[in-house]
């Protein structure tokens, strides 16, 4: 080979070296930002429990089986579902904040005897910041009782959640918890929790029930399952103190 076809070929490798490096770079940038904007489709997936997470992987969200639909989330810890009544033998979906705590969900379940009777309930609920669900959703059916509406609690704002269930570690049962709490709350000048409003149906009843700060119904007013309306007024003791229409005799 001459010198002359040697400069030549040396020229044709340098440009066949810029033109290929120049596609490999285009190709790269090309399969980056379609990387970057790909979406993954699935016609179906089968999953026990899907976490949502934000960038930094905090949960935000999680869907779950009965198995293992988490316990109350508070501080970024899964507490015992013990804790949570209604969460054992549910699945759903659990919100949790940006402190990691829950604030409220999804839960759904039914269980069905050998001898045939059943228990049904579902609740779609959002909590007060650092408190329990404050606005709910409610179903329970266990063939012969049935209850469905809106409830609306007060609860607690002098003392947190996690505070109140400082109090009650190593209580012996729900009972136990709840007198700990009460003395916790008294000592720190706070109100327990009371559902202060329902709205809905109850064995056919359509009602609407206010209850004072102590949880106790002052205001029924109601169309049963005979039709019949009626509006009562009760004091401190459940007693009816005045009714409309009032009751005949």
């Amino acid at each position: 080979m001459t010198l002359s076809e040697l400069e030549r070929e040396v020229r044709r490798l340098r440009v066949y070296a810029a033109v290929s490096t120049t596609l490999a770079v285009l190709a790269l940038l090309a399969a980056q930002g379609h990387a970057q904007s790909k979406t993954t489709h699935f016609a179906e997936i089968d999953a026990e429990r899907i976490n949502i997470i934000e960038a930094d992987g905090r949960p935000a969200l999680v869907l779950a089986n009965t198995e293992r639909l988490p316990g109350p989330m508070l501080a970024g810890r899964e507490l015992s579902k013990e804790l949570s009544a209604g969460r054992l033998g549910s699945a759903g979906m659990i919100f949790i904040d940006a402190q990691g705590n829950e604030v409220g969900g999804l839960v759904y379940g039914a269980r069905v005897k050998s001898d045939g009777s059943f228990s049904a309930e579902s609740g779609f609920t959002f909590d007060q910041h650092n408190q329990d669900q404050v606005v709910g959703f409610e179903y329970e059916d266990n063939g012969s009782r049935r209850s469905y509406g809106v409830s609306v609690w007060d609860r607690p704002t002098k003392v947190s959640i996690a505070e109140m269930l400082d109090a009650a570690r190593g209580a012996a049962d729900r009972e136990a918890r709840h007198r700990r709490f009460a003395e916790l709350l008294k000592q720190r000048g706070d109100t327990v929790g009371a559902r202060r409003v329902f709205l809905g149906s109850q064995d056919r009843t359509a009602a609407l029930r206010l209850a004072d700060v102590a949880g106790r119904e002052r205001i029924r007013l109601y169309v049963d399952n005979a039709n019949s309306p009626r509006m009562e007024f009760l004091d401190e003791s459940g007693k009816v103190v005045y009714a409309i229409p009032p009751r005949t005799r």
